[in-house]
């Protein structure tokens, strides 16, 4: 953009604004293209965290996470009960 400046004027104009505006147009440009969430991760990362979320099984009382539906079961029956978490149990809950 700029050499096409120079090629139409046959010299640099010293006109600072000028000079300001071109440089900074694709700044921000780009600074509002992630401000509005047009960057690309920002759905990937919802689509990830809802399919991990999809794929186990919480219990509702301490909030652990397990692939097998029946270590849930039992942590919730654990917790219900006892108020706590074993840790016999909690093994086999999913590490994020």
């Amino acid at each position: 953009m700029a050499a096409l400046l120079i090629f139409v004027w046959g010299k640099l104009p010293n006109d600072y604004w000028l000079w300001l505006v071109i440089l900074l147009c694709p700044l921000v440009h780009i600074v509002m293209m992630r401000s509005h969430g047009h960057n690309g991760q920002t759905a990937r990362r919802l689509e990830d965290e809802q399919a991990s979320a999809a794929k186990f099984y919480t219990c509702p009382e301490c909030g652990l996470r397990y692939a097998d539906p029946g270590w849930a079961k039992k942590c919730e029956a654990w917790c219900r009960k006892y108020q706590s978490c074993n840790l016999a149990i909690t093994k086999h809950a999913v590490k994020d």
